[in-house]
C-alpha cells in the first residue's frame, strides 16, 4: 500500500520502495517479530531492497535469505516446529502452486470448456491451498511419524466458498460500527 500510494502521489519507485520497508518492519513489531512474520518480512523486504537496487527478486533466494537470517538470529529455531513449518509451506507454494494451477485450469478446461476468470481464481487458490499443504507435509511427517492426507484434501472443498465467508464477515463487522 505504501508503494502504491507513493505512486498516486508521484514519489517514485525508490522513496515508495523505502516507505515499503519500513512499514515491513513496522508490522513486523506490531506482529512480535514471530517466525513466520520474520521470514515473511525479509523475503519481501529482499524484494524492495532489489528495487532500490534496480535488480530482479529471486523468490527462492529470498525464502532461502530469510530462513538465513531467522536461523542466524536464534540457531534454535532450526529445531523448531513453527520455522520448518513456514519454509516448508513457502517452498510448497513458490515450488509447486505454479504447475499444479497450469494443471488444474487445463483439465477444467479440457471438461467444461473456457471457465472464465472465476475459473482462474478457484484453480489458483486450491492449487496454492494444496501446494502450501504438500510442502508442509514431509515436515509434518516427521514430527509426527505419521502421514495423513486428510490435510490436503479437506479444505479443498471449502476454499471455493471461503473468500465470500471472509466477505461476508467483513461486512457485517463494518455494519455494527
Amino acid at each position: 500500500w505504501a508503494e502504491a500510494a507513493a505512486r498516486r502521489f508521484g514519489l517514485g519507485r525508490r522513496l515508495g520502495s523505502l516507505l515499503s520497508l519500513s512499514g515491513i518492519f513496522l508490522l513486523a513489531g506490531m506482529a512480535g517479530f514471530s517466525v513466520s512474520v520474520v521470514r515473511a518480512g525479509v523475503m519481501a523486504g529482499l524484494c524492495h531492497l532489489g528495487r532500490l537496487a534496480l535488480r530482479r527478486a529471486d523468490s527462492l533466494t529470498s525464502l532461502g535469505a530469510g530462513g538465513a537470517v531467522l536461523a542466524a538470529l536464534s540457531p534454535p529455531v532450526l529445531f523448531t516446529l513453527g520455522w520448518q513449518l513456514t519454509l516448508a509451506a513457502t517452498l510448497g507454494l513458490l515450488v509447486g502452486a505454479g504447475p499444479l494451477s497450469a494443471l488444474l485450469e487445463e483439465r477444467l478446461v479440457a471438461r467444461f470448456g473456457r471457465a472464465g476468470r472465476f475459473g482462474g481464481w478457484v484453480t489458483e487458490g486450491l492449487s496454492a491451498s494444496a501446494a502450501a499443504q504438500l510442502g508442509a507435509l514431509p515436515v509434518l511427517a516427521a514430527w509426527l511419524g505419521r502421514v495423513s492426507l486428510w490435510g490436503v484434501a479437506t479444505p479443498q472443498p471449502a476454499h471455493p466458498h471461503l473468500a465470500r465467508a471472509l466477505h461476508f464477515g467483513g461486512t457485517r463487522a463494518r455494519r455494527r460500527t
